[in-house]
């Protein structure tokens, strides 16, 4: 699918193959999506991933939280290819180099995590030695290695040296970089993420430089991890993801949403294909505050991916406090308000709502995640500039609680860890008594009624 981003040059990115699709180079941009079965559970995850695959996903991430799950990838991707899907399959490995060393030789491509992969106390000078065995069975299979580090579970060394932002996101995937270069191992794709569209966009340009600077190229995988859901969440990623493509950084991305994976697909093929031919849409800078988009979209998510490129291209668009989105074929007149209203937030200009940090889920959830930040959006009242966090398990849950005014983390079996102020808040909790205690600690007085 060819894409409307060529305003900036590419970045040069080398070419691989990941299981026989192309990456990089002139290889069209390409969509990834991520189950949110229980990867032991074969016939639910296969039946997920060719769905995905059918929507227009060209791969899946599968997360492989231990040994039975190792062994359920292979009869997974058995059942894919069995259905006549060939499209790549990518493992995604926390916690254990071990779990790695076994999804190599299945997995086209596996996501290893710089804040977490090495476990606690290893040294940075060992990274060396841990890295090589994963290399080896990795050019043996020719499978590829994503270095996916993430501003919610960065290195504590890094985070002590570079804060927990861009730099520090750009720090720790350079740190591996530097080691599967004295490996001699380039089958290596990169990414850096955040739960801000603006933090990730920084970050995303940042690792681009660097490379650039350093003579390197490797392929770039772009997304804002923990979007959210509904309009909130497909306005901060489009944000993020547009911002980067326009600059033509990224060869593949994920639109994360705490919905289903072909919802993902559905948005991210939107954010793909541009603006419709129907479209008369263009964005202006009338004299004053405000900046007008005229947009023909009628569907709701095409008119969102549609605002969102307009704005992203707009020259000088910082210096304009207001926006206005007028769309005759809306649905209301109420949602280009909150189209606008947003946008505006996730760019950092306002903070009109409370923004929403949520996993979308994975085979470490230890709830229905989609149902519980349907839970907590509908019973917390909208508090401006405040940042809730509604995290899925521990790979980031811990680091986004640290960034968050609020947040509860799923522990498994119906219970919860409460966090205020980044403090976890001792007990257990239900759902319920969850969002009850947050109800009585969001201040009233910040509330918008």
């Amino acid at each position: 699918m060819a894409t409307q981003y060529r305003a900036f040059e590419r970045f040069p990115s080398r070419q691989l193959n990941i299981g026989g699709m192309s990456l990089g180079g002139d290889s069209p941009v390409r969509i990834q999506s991520m189950t949110t079965t229980d990867t032991t559970n074969v016939k639910a995850t296969a039946r997920q991933c060719i769905s995905c695959f059918r929507a227009g996903a060209d791969m899946m991430r599968i997360g492989v939280p231990g040994k039975a799950a190792v062994k359920s990838l292979e009869k997974i991707k058995k059942e894919i290819r069995e259905a006549g899907v060939h499209n790549p399959v990518v493992a995604d490995i926390h916690f254990s180099h071990d779990l790695a060393m076994d999804a190599a030789g299945i997995a086209d491509k596996i996501r290893i995590n710089p804040g977490n992969f090495q476990g606690p106390g290893t040294r940075p000078e060992h990274l060396y030695s841990i890295l090589k065995p994963l290399t080896e069975k990795c050019r043996d299979h020719g499978t590829v290695i994503r270095i996916g580090s993430n501003a919610g579970s960065l290195p504590e060394h890094i985070r002590k040296a570079h804060g927990k932002g861009a730099e520090a996101l750009v720090e720790a995937t350079i740190e591996y970089l530097n080691v599967f270069r004295a490996l001699d191992f380039d089958g290596i794709v990169v990414s850096v993420k955040a739960s801000s569209a603006a933090e990730m966009i920084r970050a995303g340009i940042a690792i681009a430089e660097r490379m650039k600077h350093e003579g390197i190229n490797y392929p770039l995988h772009t997304g804002v991890t923990e979007a959210g859901s509904g309009t909130a969440g497909r306005i901060k990623s489009a944000l993020g993801i547009i911002s980067l493509l326009d600059r033509g950084i990224g060869d593949t991305f994920r639109v994360s949403l705490t919905e289903s994976p072909e919802k993902e697909v559905e948005f991210a093929k939107l954010i793909l294909e541009g603006s419709s031919t129907n479209s008369t849409a263009q964005a202006i800078c009338p004299e004053g505050d405000t900046i007008e988009i005229h947009s023909d979209e009628t569907e709701s998510g095409r008119l969102i991916a549609d605002s969102v490129r307009q704005y992203v291209v707009l020259p000088g668009r910082f210096k304009k406090k207001k926006l206005l989105i007028k769309a005759p074929h809306a649905v209301s007149r109420n949602f280009c308000g909150e189209i606008a209203s947003y946008l505006m937030q996730a760019a950092g200009i306002s903070n009109e709502h409370t923004d929403i940090i949520s996993c979308p889920a994975c085979a470490r959830a230890g709830a229905d995640m989609e149902m519980v930040c349907r839970e907590v959006k509908a019973r917390l009242p909208d508090v401006p500039a405040a940042r809730i966090a509604v995290m899925g398990c521990m790979v980031n849950g811990p680091g986004e609680m640290q960034l968050a005014d609020y947040g509860i983390i799923s522990t498994g079996k119906g219970s919860f860890r409460l966090f205020i102020n980044g403090v976890k808040v001792a007990g257990s909790f239900s759902l319920d008594e969850s969002i009850a205690a947050l109800q009585q600690y969001i201040p009233t007085d910040k509330r918008n009624v």
